[in-house]
């Protein structure tokens, strides 16, 4: 029997949900938006909200993030910043790209989307989707769409709609109602069970501390060992100091970058934590913190030393000794001078 659930999805629009009820509705996923844009001030108000309490009530969650880009550079920027809202946060549904603007260039809208999905792609462990409506596909290349987003979900509210366009999710209304939620909300028929897929495969970023290991940089340039402040290579802080070497507090997860496999770790750096990726090209190695050096003792000097003041101390005794006696014997003297001189 082919799968289909009922997913919902919400933003802060919805106002604060009842993720309970949602799920005691029936619901089986959760689609919430992360964001908008390519600032991190445009963080969904009720994106960390909404994401903790549904993943408290038990259910599945994915985020989409709605698009204003008009070049492929200002995509790749709302990747980073998407990346940056989610902080590593486990997804159990796609990573979406919601592209509908109408006032973005019709001539440059795949090619940023290819940018957005690639950079998702190429530095995080999601999956990959593209949002949109049916409209929208006539003026973007739905091969290269496809060739980039793993999955495509698809509005259409109406009753006999185009069927010619793949989709494993198809948004059918934006005027649902679902306990838990006031007023209206999306609801979407997905027809692909990703929380049972990605649980095989998902590894979403996360950071494990660790102790007595250090990373030390090889190579300030071609490659340079750079620290970023998050852990997605386009958020570079700068370049390391050639031989020096730094505390690693956390290993966090490899991902595939072009044909090298590499490690995210946490670092101190300049007082603060920072992010550096440990590739297999040169540029930085991880390895054992140095031992803490106990200076020698030579107890040799030190008996020595001990020996000579014993010997010292002799010294000083003997003569205080020695001037005890002189000091008697003049004492008896000048007695005897005295008696001398009373006769």
């Amino acid at each position: 029997m082919p799968f289909e659930a009922r997913v919902v999805d919400v933003s802060v629009y919805q106002g604060t949900i009842d993720w309970a009820q949602v799920k005691a509705a029936g619901i089986y996923a959760a689609v919430i938006r992360a964001g908008y844009g390519r600032y991190a001030k445009q963080e969904d108000l009720r994106f960390a909200e909404n994401y903790a309490d549904a993943q408290a009530a038990g259910l599945p969650v994915g985020v989409y993030w709605f698009s204003y880009a008009h070049t492929p550079e200002e995509a790749v920027q709302e990747a980073q910043i998407c990346l940056q809202v989610l902080a590593g946060r486990g997804l159990q549904m796609p990573l979406y790209f919601d592209q509908e603007e109408n006032d973005i260039p019709t001539a440059n809208r795949t090619a940023c989307a290819v940018a957005f999905l690639d950079h998702i792609r190429a530095n995080s462990p999601y999956m990959p989707g593209y949002y949109s409506y049916t409209a929208y596909f006539a003026s973007v290349d739905i091969p290269t769409i496809q060739a980039y987003a793993d999955t495509i979900w698809l509005a259409d509210y109406r009753a006999s709609y185009d069927k010619t366009i793949p989709r494993d999710m198809h948004q059918y209304t934006s005027s649902g109602t679902v306990a838990g939620i006031t007023g209206r909300v999306d609801c979407n028929n997905l027809f692909r069970d990703f929380p049972r897929e990605l649980d095989k495969e998902d590894k979403p970023m996360s950071f494990e501390p660790i102790t007595g290991k250090v990373l030390r940089c090889t190579s300030a340039e071609n490659p340079k060992c750079e620290t970023f402040s998050a852990p997605d290579i386009n958020a570079s802080l700068g370049v390391l100091e050639l031989n020096e070497i730094y505390p690693i507090t956390a290993k966090g997860n490899t991902i595939q970058l072009a044909n090298m496999t590499g490690t995210w770790y946490k670092i101190i750096a300049d007082g603060a934590e920072v992010y550096c990726l440990e590739l297999p090209d040169g540029r930085c190695v991880v390895e054992d913190a140095p031992a803490v050096e106990t200076p020698a003792v030579d107890l040799t000097e030190v008996l020595a030393a001990l020996a000579r003041i014993e010997a010292g101390q002799s010294r000083i005794e003997t003569n205080q000794a020695e001037q005890g006696k002189q000091l008697t014997a003049l004492q008896d003297k000048l007695t005897a001078s005295g008696v001398a001189l009373a006769k």
